[in-house]
């Protein structure tokens, strides 16, 4: 209840910081000291959930003049800008935007721009990018690099194995056009501007993506101051396939007998009704099972420091690995929203700062309600328990068991993985608004928080039923009170692995195929209902009437694509993550996870190329010196697989009571059924309806799940399988461990061929200035 009551004040408090703000802006667009007449002007506003929001728009009347008013709802304050269509100075069949910020001390107010001029140009473009390019160590290249490629024996080893895997890289002939030579680069100084590349061609000095990198840094300071893993999951499903008719624990299960006499389950099913599902658990649940998850466990730290090698290479080609991140710019909403102000000594001047107590409040908040949402998710959790228990007690009651159970497995599985995919949409929206309520003073601090609360709920909102299946769906025992409904929510006969793999294929494959389906249709949904909400508001507008798509000017349909936010990677991210997590956790339950997720890739690749190329705007490039906070979460989860694989091959697989019996039973399988299943007497059962069953069977016992002897007490075998399965644990885990120290210190990560590149470029640069005398 106190984090139910937390979550409402939240939420109310949230509410309380929005309010209704207004602005009206009007002027006169002029092009050449001459008015422009029927040019579009639309007020926008910048919110943080929508980075277009459409206020209001019109188009200029013969005297060139506008007059727009527009009012949001906001917490905080809003951020007005005018954005203008027109075709000054613009080339046949294009058109120019003009953006311009309106103030904050205009809202409320009327704010007169008088004469609205269209054709400024910039003076001096290449001295200020230059000055650009000194202020944010902009690095270009030198002279193209003479390193020879060389490295250490295994880094080598791991390139010519991952090199048999080609077939899914692009042709030469792509390839030829999207990688650029190795060059040696430095930093950026007009002084030595001839020294490099294109320092002869300033037009072409900088690239594209600089320049807009550039341009938008002086703006904002201007404005605010796993192939190979599926091939050995696949093996494992082959050597499970080619065994399973000789293994003797399913063929004891699909002959129903135990002593030559037919047995009977407790809860009201022969012994033989779990033929097929002893089968499918074998198939999953075999001797390759350990094997596999130690391969696993050691391509989870293979990926991690392939991905480190490839990640310094691309660094090194863009520049970037001496690149120190900017000065943590203040966000303009906390300068916008925080009207407390403190000294700081650094910048010797008054600034907003948000008081410790404030802070701890909005904090505290923030976490009540994640908290709240979480305890929702473990409630639905619950829900599905409640529903497994009544769906299958009325298949019971129909005499429906013998594919019940996979029946309920199935479905509880789906409807989870539905009611997943809704939480998610909706936390993630939730997670910004709280972290927009809690008000980050830099954009580092906002990205950090807003990562944290959105992956610790995703992890409880994925994986939760799949630790309830794994370890805390126990076979409760029998006592004089409980009668046959306690058999409703336990595991099948065989155990309960093959519950798990059904939960986990059906959760990630589920996830993967919405995903797909989210990513082709959604911005085209979008688009759509922005180019209708576009046309309806201003279709007609003084007699003007807009293109139709046939004749429509690249800018127009540019401009009705999907506009992207500031975490528009932060999607792309979290999806590879929680795939990270499917393919390492419990991978033991399902071999056949990484071959969806290298399926899923090969098609997500493709998808995410075609929607940033062809479905969404363009986003402003922008310099970060690795993936963040993302390669730390993808270590925790590497880590925390070989533990969580342990115990499900420990405690949810059959591979620890099997060999147990094996080696302390003539080394055979044979009677392994017998050894797993207790006896419970008929005659004790409280209702009659539960013995009524029995009746005309020919037997005074049942069996049910568990090693307990007459008393109803843990037996022998019991403890002793306990210990081999702890003991397991320790020793799968120490090894495993060790093996990826190992791994993770022969291979370094940065290649031995980048590190020779940037001492020539040291050495080289030093020459130079070496050789210019003492007068540079």
């Amino acid at each position: 209840m106190n984090a139910l009551s937390l979550a409402v004040a939240a939420c109310l408090a949230m509410a309380t910081y929005a309010e209704m703000q207004n602005v009206t802006v009007k002027g006169v667009a002029v092009c050449d000291k001459k008015v422009l007449h029927n040019v579009l002007v639309e007020l926008y506003e910048k919110d943080t959930m929508n980075p277009d929001d459409l206020l209001a728009h019109i188009h200029t009347n013969a005297n060139g003049e506008f007059q727009l008013y527009g009012e949001h709802d906001e917490a905080g304050y809003i951020r007005p800008y005018l954005r203008v269509r027109h075709n000054c100075h613009a080339k046949p069949n294009c058109a120019r935007i003009a953006e311009y910020q309106i103030p904050q001390s205009a809202l409320g107010d009327v704010y007169d721009m008088t004469f609205l001029t269209l054709d400024i140009k910039v003076a001096g473009e290449t001295e200020l990018l230059e000055k650009q390019a000194k202020l944010m160590l902009v690095k270009l290249p030198v002279r193209i690099s003479d390193v020879e490629e060389k490295d250490s024996i295994l880094p080598q080893f791991l390139q010519r194995f991952l090199k048999i895997f080609r077939f899914f890289d692009f042709n030469a002939e792509t390839k030829a056009q999207l990688e650029d030579p190795p060059y040696f680069r430095a930093p950026y100084s007009a002084k030595r501007r001839k020294q490099f590349l294109l320092g002869k061609h300033p037009e072409q000095l900088f690239p594209n993506a600089e320049r807009c990198r550039m341009v938008y840094d002086l703006l904002m300071r201007a404005r605010y101051d796993a192939a190979q893993t599926s091939i050995v999951g696949i093996l494992a499903i082959f050597f499970g396939l080619v065994t399973m008719a000789g293994d003797p624990v399913s063929s004891e299960i699909c002959e129903g007998k135990i002593n030559h006499k037919k047995a009977y389950l407790c809860d009201q099913k022969s012994l033989k009704s779990g033929c097929d599902y002893a089968k499918l658990s074998y198939l999953f649940d075999n001797w390759s099972t350990v094997i596999f998850s130690v391969c696993m466990s050691l391509w989870a730290t293979l990926f991690l420091e392939g991905w480190k090698r490839y990640h310094s290479a691309v660094a090194h080609r863009w520049g970037l690995m001496d690149f120190v991140c900017e000065e943590k710019t203040i966000r303009p909403d906390f300068l916008y929203r925080i009207k407390t102000r403190r000294y700081n000594p650094i910048t010797q001047k008054e600034e907003p700062y948000l008081s410790v107590k404030k802070k701890t409040v909005n904090i505290l908040a923030s976490g009540a309600t994640v908290l709240f949402f979480i305890f929702l998710v473990v409630a639905f959790v619950f829900g599905m328990i409640v529903y497994r228990v009544l769906v299958r007690g009325l298949l019971m009651s129909t005499g429906d068991s013998q594919y019940g159970f996979v029946l309920v497995s199935v479905t509880a599985a789906t409807i989870n993985m539905v009611v997943i995919v809704l939480m998610s949409s909706l936390y993630n929206k939730l997670a910004h608004r709280l972290t927009v309520w809690e008000c980050p003073r830099t954009q580092h601090d906002f990205d950090n928080q807003y990562t944290f609360k959105v992956f610790l709920f995703q992890f409880v909102n994925y994986y939760s039923s799949l630790f309830y299946i794994a370890f805390f769906k126990f076979e409760p025992r029998p006592d004089a009170k409980s009668g046959l409904s306690f058999m409703l929510e336990t595991c099948n006969s065989t155990g309960c692995f093959m519950e798990l793999v059904i939960q986990l294929a059906i959760i990630m494959c589920g996830k993967q195929f919405i995903s797909a389906i989210m990513e082709t249709l959604g911005p085209k949904i979008a688009k759509e209902i922005r180019k209708r909400r576009l046309a309806r508001k201003g279709k007609k507008t003084d007699g003007d009437v807009l293109s139709e798509e046939k004749s429509e000017l690249r800018w127009e349909s540019d401009y009705y694509l999907k506009p992207v936010t500031d975490q528009f990677l932060f999607e792309e991210y979290l999806e590879m993550v929680l795939q990270f997590g499917f393919v390492t956790l419990f991978v033991a339950a399902f071999p056949l996870a990484p071959l969806f997720a290298l399926l899923n890739n090969i098609l997500e690749i493709r998808l995410d190329a075609y929607k940033f190329v062809a479905q969404v705007q363009r986003p402003l490039p922008a310099l970060a010196k690795n993936i963040g906070i993302w390669l730390p979460i993808l270590d925790k989860i590497s880590k925390l697989s070989v533990t969580i694989n342990a115990l499900v091959i420990a405690f949810t697989s059959e591979f620890i009571p099997r060999a147990y019996y094996y080696f302390t039973h003539d080394k055979t399988l044979k009677g392994y059924v017998d050894f797993s299943l207790s006896n419970y007497t008929i005659k004790n059962m409280p209702a009659e309806e539960d013995r009524k069953f029995f009746q005309g069977k020919n037997v005074t016992t049942c069996s049910y799940r568990g090693y307990y002897n007459d008393q109803l007490e843990h037996n022998e075998d019991w403890w002793h399988i306990l210990a081999f399965r702890l003991l397991f644990v320790v020793i799968f885990e120490h090894l495993v461990y060790l093996l990826k120290l190992i791994i993770a210190y022969l291979i370094p990560d940065v290649p031995a061929k980048i590190v020779i590149q940037q001492q020539r470029e040291k050495y080289l640069a030093r020459q130079a200035l070496i050789a210019q005398g003492p007068n540079v």
